[in-house]
Formats: structure tokens, sequence, C-alpha cells
């Protein structure tokens, strides 16, 4: 066997048998006597000892200081002592073993403590008369490491002290040399038995799949930065008053473990089941502060002058293979207000982050602080944040078993699921809470638990489930309220707060519908008397009987169907918005129960031999085409029975813009020129045929719809056609207007009945607008997709509502707010748009467009990590390392920022508190006031005439426009004028400018695109 310094393990290559704490490989003398078989043995304290012998009791008495004693674990019998030498060095230790089989206590008592080491010792199969070929002498190490293994041991026997000491003994707890070996070996030890080379150590076979193990001392800085850790619990068990934990820890992306890790954030957790109706809860043991609220258990410490321990922590035994065990520090028997019953299901959690050796560096002994940051030469601990892993594990403690379901591990209370958070908050705590130590919400609600109230005040209460809820609801919480240091009235929710399935996504997520209680409905519904609500709720007994289901109003899963009411400010309601709408309008993906399931289909689009656009489609009407209902003046006016309105049909293309005097005029890489047409008025003639006109129906239920006054030009590029679209009171979007196949409670029908007289009401029918790229022609550039903002919105369109929730697709949010599109100095093109508005709040200059209508962006609480720019773009297409986006870089069009006039006095928004104006502009246009900026682009789709923009407008350079849209401060606008950009410029003098960005921010000349300054490296987030 191979020996090695015992305080820190070595993991061999596969299928090496480690040699464990205790013993190293070394060599024995042995002899057989009458009284048993005699041994002789070596070996160290491996520990830091005096020099000076100090003062000690006969070599007999167990008390002995600088001695080494071994002690026969079945009944305490000393067998033999040694004395240690100034090395902490020992030999000729002869003893004789009592049983072929014995379970060894070595016991060292130095200046520094006592420490022990644990050795079964088999002899109960030995070789063959010459089958010893070589001598191999036994070398017993004491260590630290020994010594834990011996505390995991002691308590997983049942003992209430350690093996070695007075009346800790194996009989009394009526325990085996078997039972021993067994938890030897599970906790990192080994066994003493017979080789081809005599006596040797032999212990679990390492894990080959976890080896070769990396040590967490040879990570750099960039291994910190580039590795996700996982892991798993493999056990864990409370035999005695403190928890004990087998778990392992690897890279993720190679599946081999990582040893040397000593600091970890350990949790326990018991689960209250439920009573009287009110939903089960976590109660944490481990409680901390002036008014104890839940926290991890305590790490170790070190005098600061000497590193000398001070106060003993949590305990790790490391087993060199990325597999550990931990031994909690905290008893958690001995906490009043939470009575230890290990009968209920507890949790264990591990939060893995830091490759820190706890002690003062360079005084302690083994202490590490991490690697040098080469940027700060800083030592560095931790992970970053995207590689921090949790582990947890759901037992039950009286049995030792894991917690499983159909025989499955499983996770109690599993309601709130981390994928589920993470499709907003990219990463769960990223940027906020706890580091993202604590990414898993499955170790989120071991601390936030009813006992996690600051002071007396209930507001406080960071209690999971209203914490959470509350948070959630943001700025519709009325009266708003400051939990743990989060003001909801700072919070917005990216779409109906009513949709709970969106979180609730765990094994048990439906219990939202099934099990209301005051605590859960009252935290959304804070204004809710529950004393007097229906007679007076003491408790949740009685919840259920009223709202629990799906078939009454009162209801939870029927209250809570997201369906929005119509908008008052619409004119068929009194207002005056045309933009808007007056059915109503299911919100987050909703599917309401019975309603006709409506598609597009798009077959193709093309532009036909007149040069006119034209699409082919149809509807499908629960998975079968639609055939269009024949017009008849007065009888039948609408296209489907059933319905009323209808979407549109839309095209969008490039042709050439801001071409150099002298040049052949090239259609750009952006959009800027449009045609549509609303189906249904094409149908019924209103629109005349020669605007446009729709075909007969095909044979597959296809028509086919062209768009007659629009020329698209032979230069003109990217042509694309969609249906959908459609919003406003001039142009109703299709909406279902018989209801009696619903499946809901009368009372929402009648709620949502449809008037013909007023076109008020109806179910608005939400469909994700469909499009293609016409026939011969290529495709503009992918830059967003659908998946990724719905993945946060659900519905782009609906809760924030623009667009009435029909122009739901954003790759084509560019048909309309394209690079041309301006509104009093803002360009509102979609990539300067989006960008100011999810920037909204670190912006410099608060993006005011739409204030009038109540649009303060600035407000907005980005729920995720601003800097991952994937959580929003296709991969490749922001940082220009896409083919497609690279080859589109000498086409981009600038961003036209302001046409027209100027007013002499410029009103802006400043503060974000100020009374909105009536009239409001960028407050970059104040250098500009009272000029005449003049007219920007315009194509007439008639005749396919091009008029190029004033050369007084302003726009600001394509890349520059990007950047600009977040950083918008006065520094990082000085470095993009000086590197070739412009903002806020007359087009006359910065379209002669050439943007250099790419020359320092284009693509990393590797293949992971991580070399600052790339555009994806400066916004690192992984």
């Amino acid at each position: 066997m191979i020996g090695r310094n015992l305080r820190y393990l070595v993991a061999l290559v596969v299928c090496v048998l480690l040699p464990l704490a205790g013993c190293s490989g070394g060599g024995s003398t042995t002899k057989i006597t009458s009284k048993g078989t005699e041994v002789t043995v070596g070996g160290k304290v491996d520990v830091a000892k005096a020099a000076a012998k100090t003062a000690f009791l006969s070599s007999t008495s167990a008390g002995a200081v600088n001695h080494v004693f071994v002690y026969n674990a079945q009944d305490g019998a000393q067998l033999g002592t040694a004395t240690l030498g100034s090395d902490g060095s020992f030999s000729g230790l002869t003893f004789t073993l009592p049983a072929a089989k014995t379970v060894l206590v070595f016991k060292a008592i130095v200046a520094q403590g006592t420490f022990r080491s644990l050795v079964p010792v088999d002899l109960s199969n030995p070789p063959t008369a010459g089958g010893i070929s070589a001598s191999n002498p036994i070398s017993i190490v004491i260590s630290q490491q020994s010594t834990d293994i011996t505390t995991a041991t002691s308590a997983m026997l049942g003992l209430s002290g350690q093996l070695g000491d007075a009346n800790q003994t194996l009989a009394s707890v009526g325990k085996t040399y078997t039972d021993c070996a067994t938890q030897v070996v599970n906790a990192g030890g080994s066994v003493l038995a017979y080789t081809s080379t005599g006596l040797a150590l032999s212990g679990t076979v390492s894990n080959a799949n976890l080896l070769p193990a990396r040590a967490a001392s040879t990570l750099t800085y960039d291994d910190l930065n580039n590795t996700q850790l996982d892991g798993r619990v493999i056990s864990a068990y409370i035999p005695g008053n403190n928890p004990i934990v087998n778990f392992q820890v690897v890279n993720k992306a190679t599946g081999k473990g990582i040893s040397g890790l000593r600091t970890f954030a350990l949790h326990v957790a018991q689960l209250k089941p439920e009573t009287a109706g009110s939903n089960s809860y976590w109660l944490n043991y481990i409680l901390s502060g002036t008014n104890p609220r839940p926290s991890s258990d305590a790490v170790s410490t070190f005098n600061s002058t000497t590193g000398a321990l001070a106060t003993q922590g949590y305990t790790i035994i490391d087993h060199g293979d990325g597999s550990y065990t931990a031994i909690f520090g905290k008893n958690v028997k001995t906490v009043a207000t939470v009575p230890y019953d290990g009968n209920l299901i507890h949790r264990i959690g591990i939060s893995v982050r830091s490759v820190a050796v706890p002690g003062v560096v360079g005084k302690t002994p083994g202490a590490y602080a991490g690697p040098i940051n080469p940027q700060t030469n800083a030592a560095t601990a931790n992970f970053a944040v995207r590689g921090v892993t949790n582990l947890i594990y759901d037992f039950i403690p009286a049995t030792g078993e894991m917690y499983t379901v159909n025989g499955a591990q499983a996770y109690a209370r599993d309601i709130v699921t981390s994928d589920a958070c993470n499709q907003c908050h990219d990463k769960l705590g990223f940027s906020g809470g706890h580091f993202a130590s604590r990414p898993d919400t499955k170790l989120c609600v071991m601390c936030h638990t009813p006992q996690n109230i600051v002071g007396t005040d209930q507001t406080t209460n960071g209690d999971f489930t209203p914490f959470i809820h509350k948070i959630h609801m943001g700025e519709e919480l009325s009266p708003a309220e400051t939990i743990l240091g989060v003001s909801t009235a700072e919070v917005t929710y990216p779409q109906d707060v009513r949709n709970c399935a969106m979180c609730h996504k765990g094994v048990d997520g439906n219990n939202w519908k099934t099990k209301p209680t005051i605590k859960a409905c009252g935290s959304c519904h804070s204004t809710v008397d529950f004393a007097s609500h229906m007679g007076g709720q003491t408790n949740d007994s009685s919840c259920a009987g009223c709202h629990a289901g799906t078939t009454s109003t009162a209801e939870i899963a029927t209250a809570h169907l997201p369906v929005q009411d119509p908008d008052p400010t619409a004119p068929e309601l009194g207002g005056t918005n045309t933009h808007t709408y007056a059915g109503y309008l299911p919100a987050a993906g909703v599917t309401v129960p019975g309603a006709a399931v409506i598609t597009w289909d798009v077959k193709s689009v093309q532009r036909d031999g007149n040069k006119n656009p034209s699409i082919t489609f149809r509807f499908l009407k629960d998975g079968q085409p639609v055939v269009f209902n024949t017009y008849a003046a007065g009888s039948v006016t609408e296209l489907m029975n059933g319905f009323t309105g209808s979407p549109s049909a839309y095209f969008a293309f490039a042709v050439p813009q801001d071409t150099p005097v002298g040049a052949t005029p090239t259609a750009p890489a952006d959009f800027n020129a449009t045609a549509s047409a609303y189906i249904k008025n094409v149908w019924n003639g209103t629109t005349p045929g020669t605007t446009a006109t729709l075909s007969a129906i095909d044979g597959n239920g296809y028509y086919t719809l062209t768009v007659k006054n629009v020329i698209v030009p032979d230069t003109a590029k990217m042509l694309t056609g969609g249906i959908g679209y459609t919003y406003g009171s001039a142009a109703t979007p299709l909406t279902q207007t018989d209801l009696s196949t619903l499946t809901v409670p009368a009372t929402l029908k009648t709620k949502w009945a449809y008037n013909a007289g007023t076109n008020v009401g109806g179910l608005m029918v939400v469909t994700p607008n469909v499009w293609k790229t016409a026939t011969g022609y290529t495709a503009r550039r992918t830059i967003v997709s659908n998946a990724k903002c719905n993945a946060c919105h659900v519905a782009l369109g609906i809760a924030p509502t623009f667009h009435s929730g029909q122009r739901n697709d954003a790759p084509t949010c560019v048909f309309c707010h394209n690079v041309n599109r301006v509104n009093s100095g803002w360009g509102v093109n979609t990539k300067d748009a989006i960008h100011a508005i999810h920037a909204g709040a670190k912006r410099v200059n608060k993006f005011s467009w739409e204030v009038s209508a109540g649009d303060k962006y600035w407000e907005i609480s980005y729920p995720g990590y601003l800097r991952d720019c994937e959580q929003c773009h296709v991969a490749g297409t922001y940082d220009f390392s896409a083919s497609a986006s690279a080859a589109a870089v000498t086409s981009l069009l600038p961003t036209t920022v302001a046409t027209g006039n100027v007013p002499a006095t410029v009103p802006f928004i400043s503060t974000g508190t100020e009374t909105v104006p009536g009239t409001y502009y960028a407050p970059q246009l104040v250098p500009f006031a009272g000029a005449a900026l003049g007219s920007g682009f315009s194509f007439t789709g008639a005749t396919g005439a091009i008029t190029e923009a004033a050369n007084t407008t302003l726009i600001i350079s394509p890349i520059s426009a990007a950047c600009y849209s977040c950083h918008d401060t006065a520094q990082a606008k000085a470095h993009m004028v000086a590197n070739g950009g412009s903002i806020y410029e007359a087009r006359s003098t910065a379209l002669l400018k050439s943007e250099t960005c790419l020359v320092c921010h284009g693509t990393a000349q590797n293949t992971l695109n991580t070399t600052v300054p790339t555009i994806k490296a400066v916004h690192r987030w992984w």
C-alpha cells in the first residue's frame, strides 16, 4: 500500500484501494503466543508537538501526556502504551490482540489535545504456509483526520462519547466488530488484514467515476470562474445529537471529484406536518442572533494572533476522491423551539462555493485563502456565482432511510422549483440575496421559515410563502411593505401575477389550488380581514371547503384564471385610446377551459409578377382548417361563426437608405418598409380590390392575400410576411363571441359576454404571430427568440400589456419598431427601446418614451442578471460572432432619434419623480432647442419611391445605439464617440464616420469568446 500524510487524502488512479485515514502503508512484526497474536507497530502523531517533554503520569495511566495508548474497542481494555518522541513519532508499541477480529483504538495525548485512530484488525483468514513473500511494517498515523473518523464512527454506533474513553465501548451499545469496521470504512478508515506481503491496510474501493479527483488547492482563479460544481448527498444520519452526512462534490463538466474542500454552509431542518388544514412547514434547528433566526452550522474560529483553534465548528472528513463526511457541530436535540422527533422528515442542505481552508494563513497549519486573482493580486476563495451548487437530502432520522416516493428519491413539500425561478431570475440569487450561495429553492425554505422574523413586526416576516408572494405582488401589493429590506413598491412583475403555475412547478405544485391557507392567501390578499371573513376564520380548517376545486368563482383555480378585463380607456368604453382593446384578454399563455384553439398557418410568402407582396395562409380551429363564411351585407358579416374580427397580414422588407451620393443603392440589413391589410376588411370588401385581394380557398384550406397598392422594389431585400399583429378599435382582433363551449362558471360567461352593439366583451384570441421569409429572399438575421422572452413574460404583450397582446413575436417587432421610428427625441427601434426598458433602472437619462401614458421605465426592476445578454439574445448575435450577424455589420442602419421641430424649451424627465409634462422629450435634445431637424426617411409603397432623411435629422450609429441604450453615462458616450461612434449627431456628419468598436470588442480568437474586451467577455455573467 502507498503511504501518505493523512491530513490530506490523496486520490489515486482508478481502482486502486485507497489507504484511508488512520493508518498508512508500512510493515509489521507479528508472532503467535499462548495469549493470542502479538503485534509490534510504530507510527506518528501527525500534529505539531512541542519539543520539550512535560511531566506525565505513569505509562499505564490513561491521562499520560506525550504517550500513545492502544485499547480494545470491544471492552475498553488497555493493550499497550508507548512514549512519543519530540517529533511526535513512536515505535516498538507491542500488544497482544485478544481475538482474531479486534478493533483497536490508538489514543495519543499531547499538549494540543487528544487524538485518536480506529484500526479494525482482521486476522481471521491467515495465509497458508509460505504465503507471505515479503515484510510490510505497519505505521500508524494519528491525526485530526483520523480523530474525526473516530468521532463519526462513535456517533454512528450510538455512543455518547468516543471510543477509547472510559465506558465508551462496543459492548456498552451492543455492537460488534463487524458493526464498527463497517462504520470505520464508511467514514474513510481502513481495515488491517493479511495480504501476500504480511499485514496491510484495505478500505473501500474509491468511486472509479470520481477519479482522478482534482485537489481544490490546485484550482486557479480561472478554474473558479469556469467550473460548474455538482454533487449529491449519499446518506445522512442523526445517530446521537449531531447530524452526520456523507456527500460528493464533482466538476459537473467532467464528473470527476474535487477533493480538499473544507468550507461548506451546512443546514438541517425538520418538516412540521400538516394539521387542521394548515400546510406543512420547515423549522430550522440552527438559530443565531439576539432574536434567533435560521442560520448555517458554525465554522471553526481561530486566534488571529497565533492561528490556534479557538472554537470548534463542524467537522469535515475528506475521503480524497471528492467524497466527504460532515459532522455537524450543532446538537439538534437541545433546541427548545424545535423539539426533536426522529420520525419526522428532516432535510440536510449543503452549499458548496468555497475552496478556502479555515484558519489564519501562515499561522494555522493547512490554512488556505484561495488562488490569486491576477487582476487584483488578492486571494479569491469562492467559485463564480454560476458555479455554486446546493446539495439537498430528505430523510427519516429514526430509520436513517432516504425519503422516497414510489421507491425513488424525493423531496418533501416540493412546490416551487429553482428551474421555475430561473426562467426570470437567470440563476436564483445571482444579483441579490446571499450572493447566489443558495440557488436552490429547496435550501431557501430551510432558512425562510416562520422563525425568520426581524423583531416583532410581522411585516418583516421572511417566511418563504408570504415573503415570496409579497415580493412578486410587488407594486400591486397594497399597502406596500418592506420585508427583510425589500420594498414591494419597487418591484415590478413581468406578467399577470395570477399565473400561479409559473412558479409552482414542483411535484406538489398544485397545492395552491387544493390547500388554501390564511398565510398563503393573505400574503397577496393582504387587506382581507380573516377574523370576519365568512363568519370569521381563526384557522385554516374551513378554507378548502369553499376555495378548492374549479366549478365556482370562489374556488382558487377559477379566481386566479388570468383573464384581463377590457381597457377602460378604449373608445368602446368611453375612452379615447384607439390602440387598445375592449374584449377580455387571456394572459400568461392561459387557455381558457373550453375555448376554441385558433392558430395561424403560413404556407408561403412571395412577390408576385406585379411586384406586390402576397401571403398564402389558413386558420386552424382546434387543428382543423377554417373555411371563411361568404360575406352577405347585414346577415353574414363575420369571417367565422361565433367570432368577430380577424388578424392582419403584415409584410416588412428593406429598401436602400442613406445611400452616399454617386453610390449604387443597396438595401440594408434592417427593415425600413412595410405593407399590411386587415383580413376581415379585405374579405368583406371594405378594403377595395385595388388595395388588397383575397383569393378563394384552395383544396387544403389556404387563402392567398395580396397587397396591391405596395410595390416591393427589385432592390429590396429580406421580404417577410406574417399573420396576426392586429389591434385597436379600428381593427378588432379575432375574438370568440360564442362562449357556450366554455367550461367555466356561468358568472364568468355572463361577465365575458359579447355585446355586438358596442363591440365590448368576448374572449380575445391570443395566438402567436406566424411569419415566413418570402421565396427567393434571405431572412433577416435572428437576434432574439420568443422562447427567451416568454421564459419570463410567458406571453409577450400582456401584463405588461402592449398592442393588446396581438403583436407577440419578438423577432418581428422590428416590422414596425425599425430604425426610423422616433418619438420625442427617442429612437424606438426595437434594439434601442428594449435595451433601454430592461436597463431602465440603471440608466442615467430616464427613458421617458410613453411616459404620458404612464410608462415609467426607470421603475422597472429587471429580475435577471442584466449582464447576461443571452437571457434575451440568441448566442453569437449580440457580439457578432454568428456568421449572419458578422456579415450584417457593414449594412446596419443607424437609429434615427429625432426629426421635425424641436421646441425652444425642451421639457424632459430628470428625476423620475416630477409631474409628467404635457409634452416631453429626450434630455439629449436640450442642445438642439429650437432646431428644425427636417423629415425622416420614407418609402412610398404605391410607387416604390424612396425619400431620404434630411441631413439635419439626428442619429446614433448602429453599434453605439445598442450599447448607449444601456450604457448612457457621459464617460461611456465619450468612449463611443472617440472610437467612431455618433450619438445624437446630424446625419450629414455622422454618416461620414466609421465605428471602430469591433477592432477591440470583436469576437475573441478562442472558442469560448472569453477574452476581454470582447463584447461577451466584458459582460461576463457565466
